[in-house]
């Protein structure tokens, strides 16, 4: 650890308390709505306004990350997110917590376009910059981890009924994710004017489509798995704690296998054949009554959609000049979470009537995924070894 400079410990502790914290929140929240007496369309309404706020603050989250500093980005983003949490579980009503999505999806979006460029300028150099991004990923890997044992665990050994359980520990939670805060006033604070270029890459249309794809099916059930565990299959809180820092750790392993398998059979082939891996485990979460066996089939379509995304994700940026990557990483994260907000939106009312919908929608999404990956971005791909050979 002698390597770390003071400013990539203090990312570290952000790191830790942030992701312990949301994962912990990521458990409970829908269940507690629910208490509180949400129907799921108003779930869906919540995850809609998130998602739609974090695609519409991607761009400008970017910009203003270089006019006002990382540091003060990373602050204002760090409060507002966590004052809006605190609304949510305190005044659970919709005049209050539809409001509080759209700041807490700005908060997210903020956080996520700053983290990156803060690592890279300034808390390391050379070689050490790479230790530096697996470690902060592993240091978040494993506090979710724990934050999802957390959540799980907590409320059934409080008491007072659901309600009340749910609501002590997500403002524990939500305190544990504010512990972060101060770290971040000793973070440097660079200011940059840059102007906003809006240039759009050639091949950018044919990379969204993929995106916009698995965004659609992505937000019609990945928001509400708690819900579906709780009230389709009978699951305690503890065991959906269990089962989704289970889902993170096999995810986590799983990105191991997408290169090694673009290694053999080439980058688009693995990708078409990963997304479609996952198709059949999808049919056997929508139609299986068992817990166990519900669970498993969703640690491992997880595993395969996860490592399917960094490959996506490196053949986008290789498909675009080095000048237009920021943009159009602005762009595909905006037209992911608007068709994650849109699907959610609509899962919201379907799953008013049927619970199991939602999987078999996305089935049929994935699979059309798959489908534009090898017919859109296979010519792409031969055109970027075609210029790196």
């Amino acid at each position: 650890m002698k390597w770390l400079s003071r400013d990539a410990l203090l990312l570290l502790w952000i790191t830790l308390f942030a992701y312990a914290g949301g994962a912990a929140v990521s458990v409970v929240f829908n269940l507690y709505l629910l208490q509180a007496g949400a129907t799921p369309a108003l779930l869906g309404a919540v995850a809609a306004a998130s998602a739609a706020s974090a695609a519409l603050g991607a761009l400008p989250s970017g910009w203003l990350s270089d006019r006002i500093g990382r540091r003060d980005l990373l602050l204002l983003a760090g409060a507002g997110g966590g004052a809006a949490q605190l609304a949510q579980i305190l005044w659970p009503r919709p005049a209050v917590l539809l409001p509080a999505a759209w700041v807490g999806g700005l908060a997210t979006v903020a956080l996520a376009v700053v983290v990156a460029p803060l690592m890279a300028e300034r808390t390391s150099t050379g070689a050490g910059r790479q230790s530096l991004f697996s470690l902060v990923a592993a240091t978040g890997l494993v506090a979710g981890v724990a934050g999802n044992l957390l959540g799980g665990w907590l409320p059934g050994h409080l008491g007072g009924g659901a309600f009340a359980a749910y609501r002590i520990t997500l403002l524990l939670a939500t305190g544990v994710q504010l512990v972060a805060l101060p770290a971040v006033l000793g973070l440097p604070n660079d200011r940059r004017r840059t102007r906003m270029r809006l240039r759009l890459p050639p091949a950018l249309p044919a990379l969204l489509v993929p995106e916009i794809l698995i965004g659609l099916g992505a937000g019609l059930f990945i928001p509400f798995y708690n819900v579906f565990l709780a009230r389709h299959l009978g699951a305690p809180t503890a065991a959906i704690g269990l089962i989704f820092s289970l889902q993170a750790l096999v995810a986590a392993a799983f990105t191991l296998v997408g290169p090694r398998v673009s290694r053999r059979v080439g980058r688009v082939t693995a990708m078409v054949g990963l997304q479609l891996g996952s198709l059949p485990l999808l049919a056997v979460m929508a139609s299986a009554r068992s817990l166990p066996v519900v669970a498993g089939a969703g640690f491992v379509r997880s595993g395969l959609m996860n490592s399917s995304g960094p490959l996506e994700n490196s053949l986008e940026m290789e498909a675009v000049e080095p000048g237009e990557r920021a943009l159009a990483n602005a762009a595909i994260g905006m037209a992911y979470n608007g068709a994650w907000a849109l699907s959610s939106w609509v899962a919201g009312h379907i799953m008013q009537r049927s619970l199991t919908t939602p999987y078999w929608i996305t089935l049929a999404l994935y699979g059309c995924a798959a489908i534009s990956v090898h017919v859109l971005l296979r010519p792409i791909d031969l055109a970027v070894r075609g210029r790196t050979d």
